[in-house]
């Protein structure tokens, strides 16, 4: 006689209890009892300066831009390869003229030298722009040709100030006048976009086929996304509002959100208005992917926040004082003001809160069912 056949009634209600309860612990943890969350690992100081920028270029390339004096110093890291010295490439261009270089993203203009050549360096490190004396310039960046690079004169047909310039795309460049007038031209000399009068002072936070634009001082707090498609002609949407923004970023889909001054993250197209654990101000944002964008600032650490949901943002490192943010698909950099760092950054699998409970549980009452079982079987003896 088999060992089922000898089983009570009682007891194979007691054992096909247990074995259900095991079959639905494990549905539910496969569906939705596991996250997935961002760690940060194999972090590495690179340098010890803080620079005017940071990023990473589309085939992964770490670029750290400095101004020395009246020189730029660009450093570049390969994709994957933290560990040697990093080339660098001296540009010129200022120290021939003279004149104090001013990068034109993110433009500090309480420390700003009182006469100064705007430039820029495209997002794959390999042109650099600048204006000086009605002409824009756009030079091609050779770090085998020690300085001599083909330069492109763009005669703007007017002396007017400029106060930044950025990328826009692969042919095109933005010009922003301190006038508040942003004009697009393409590097031909054609002037794509005859000018958009904009209210006080802006800067730029971007570049690429979307460049946003800021004006937090200004009557209503405004935001600029200029959208230069290659094929197309340029448009620009203006979303007022950000009184109290700080720093912003855009998502590579363009969705948009701002840092304050006092320690939230804001996302108008999602509703939600999340605050960090400190009330302190924002320096610098990046979209980790279309609903979860890293914040560091004047506090300790470097946050995930979720602006689709009111969920607690999740602080991945302690470091204090970011002031920049660049991330790749593998790696995350950051500056504060004594060092450089880069980190893996990948997703580790977890169990929720809910899926740990019900496990417990799970088990308490198996637990139970074996005592019970055994009482079963010892009233059969």
């Amino acid at each position: 006689m088999g060992l089922i056949d000898r089983l009570t009634l009682r007891a194979r209600i007691v054992g096909g209890t247990g074995l259900c309860l095991l079959l639905f612990a494990s549905a539910y943890t496969l569906a939705k009892g596991t996250t997935r969350q961002l760690v940060l690992s194999d972090s590495r100081s690179i340098e010890q300066s803080l620079p005017v920028d940071l990023w990473f270029t589309p085939n992964g390339a770490l670029i750290s831009l400095h101004n020395e004096g009246r020189r730029v110093l660009l450093k570049k890291w390969q994709p994957n390869d933290f560990k040697s010295q990093p080339s660098e490439v001296p540009l010129s261009f200022a120290e021939k003229i003279g004149v104090d270089p001013r990068y034109s993203l993110r433009v500090d203009y309480a420390s700003s030298p009182s006469k100064w050549i705007p430039y820029t360096i495209s997002s794959d490190a390999k042109k650099v722009a600048w204006w000086w004396g009605g002409s824009l310039y756009v030079q091609d960046i050779d770090p085998q040709s020690e300085g001599d690079y083909k330069t492109r004169p763009i005669a703007l047909g007017n002396t007017r100030l400029v106060e930044g310039i950025s990328f826009s795309g692969e042919s095109k460049i933005s010009i922003l006048y301190s006038s508040g007038k942003l004009e697009i031209w393409n590097f031909d000399g054609q002037k794509e976009r005859f000018g958009s009068a904009f209210d006080g002072k802006w800067q730029i936070w971007t570049q690429g086929l979307r460049v946003a634009l800021s004006s937090f001082d200004n009557q209503t707090g405004d935001v600029a996304i200029v959208t230069s498609p290659p094929t197309a002609k340029s448009a620009i949407i203006i979303q007022p509002g950000f009184l109290n923004g700080a720093a912003l970023a855009l998502s590579r889909k363009g969705r948009l959100a701002v840092g304050t001054n006092d320690g939230h993250v804001i996302s108008y197209a999602s509703e939600q208005n999340v605050p960090l654990e400190s009330s302190r101000t924002i320096n610098s944002m990046v979209f980790y992917d279309e609903r979860q964008v890293l914040v560091g600032g004047d506090f300790p650490g470097i946050f995930l926040v979720n602006i689709e949901s009111p969920e607690a943002p999740v602080r991945l490192t302690p470091s204090p004082g970011v002031r920049l943010l660049a991330l790749s698909k593998e790696y995350l950099a950051y500056s504060t003001l004594g060092s450089t760092v880069v980190s893996k950054i990948h997703q580790n699998r977890t169990w929720t809160p809910s899926a740990r409970i019900l496990w417990k549980c799970v088990l308490a009452v198996i637990a139970l069912l074996g005592f019970t079982l055994a009482v079963i079987r010892d009233q059969r003896i």
